[in-house]
């Protein structure tokens, strides 16, 4: 037990030695404000069916990790096979490949 005590206030005071700026570097994300939303791809589905699932509304700031949140929502509906995502200057641009969906079926016999 007092090893794990030493062990827990060796790390506490050396990581108060340690530049807040590295040790915070992930935080430090650039972000850009939307200015438009362009859904390209879609064929069956609605471009507001596509917008509904998107956490990200024209108007709010937008990083590396709040893309990845919508890519994972949107991936989460299962009525796509392929999406690309990437902000160009204020546009948000989603490229979208929907998944095949069943046209016939045929019963033969009984």
């Amino acid at each position: 037990m007092r090893f794990f005590v030493a062990v827990f206030i060796f790390f506490a005071t050396v990581g108060s030695y340690l530049n807040p700026a590295e040790v915070f570097a992930q935080t430090n994300e650039e972000k850009v404000r939307i200015s438009e939303i362009v859904v390209s791809g879609n064929r069956r589905v609605a471009v507001g069916t596509v917008l509904s699932y998107l956490p990200l509304k024209v108007g709010d700031l937008a990083g590396n990790s709040s893309v990845n949140i919508a890519l994972d929502r949107l991936y989460a509906t299962d009525l796509f096979s392929d999406i690309d995502m990437e902000i160009d200057g204020g546009a948000l641009r989603i490229s979208v490949q929907e998944n095949p969906i069943i046209n016939r079926i045929n019963i033969e016999g009984n």
